[in-house]
């Protein structure tokens, strides 16, 4: 029966760094929606969308729900800054500030991963014990 612990804790360990891995893509995905025409935006919150309910109570699910709250509200910006831009230019305003809020968002987002933290706001009990246990990508691993 003991012999199951550690490789039950292995595989644990496994998921959580290959969840870190799909959270960075996305990310990188989500960063170069301006580059390309936001398509690259529209299949990280595909993805986002269809592997929610996998990382449900891990550290990463602060993280895919931002990454989809950043998705939706910055389309809501463009729109509203397009629909916008006959009046003086205060389109030009929501685009900047649309602009501005979806860099700090991602950002706080890369900065939050990268030392393996789930973003602050509302965090399960399980995600929190969890995100204790995936080590940092700077901290040697534990034997």
């Amino acid at each position: 029966m003991r012999r199951d612990l550690p490789s039950r804790a292995e595989a644990q360990q496994r998921q959580l760094s290959d969840w870190r891995q799909i959270t960075w893509i996305l990310y990188v995905l989500l960063a170069l929606a301006p580059l390309t025409a936001g398509l690259s935006a529209v299949g990280a919150v595909v993805i986002n969308h269809l592997k929610r309910s996998e990382v449900a109570g891990t550290p990463f699910e602060s993280h895919f729900r931002s990454q989809r709250q950043m998705f939706w509200r910055s389309l809501v910006w463009l729109v509203v800054g397009f629909l916008s831009v006959w009046w003086h230019y205060l389109g030009l305003v929501f685009f900047l500030g649309g602009l501005g809020w979806f860099v700090f968002r991602l950002v706080r987002g890369f900065a939050y991963l990268s030392e393996g933290k789930p973003l602050p706001g509302r965090v399960s009990v399980m995600s929190a014990t969890l995100a204790s246990s995936v080590p940092s990508p700077s901290s040697p691993a534990s034997p």
